[in-house]
């Protein structure tokens, strides 16, 4: 998504989905994405991505909505 942009930053997990310019269009392009991908859909409440602010909390969100342990 950031490639295509033209956005070159380094990203890790403490770092903020504003400074990589992710807007609510990406979260939902990225959850049909991954929706695609598992053959079904995620399990959440829309409360719930309000709260994302880090790549960390990203891919928390994700594994908490598909049921994947996460990683202590």
């Amino acid at each position: 998504m950031y490639a295509r942009r033209g956005i070159d930053v380094e990203v890790g997990p403490e770092t903020f989905l504003r400074d990589l310019g992710f807007r609510s269009l990406d979260f939902s392009e990225l959850v049909l994405r991954v929706e695609r991908q598992i053959g079904g859909q995620l399990n959440f409440r829309a409360e719930q991505f309000r709260r994302i602010e880090r790549v960390q909390d990203l891919l928390d969100f994700f594994l908490r909505a598909t049921d994947v342990p996460s990683r202590p």
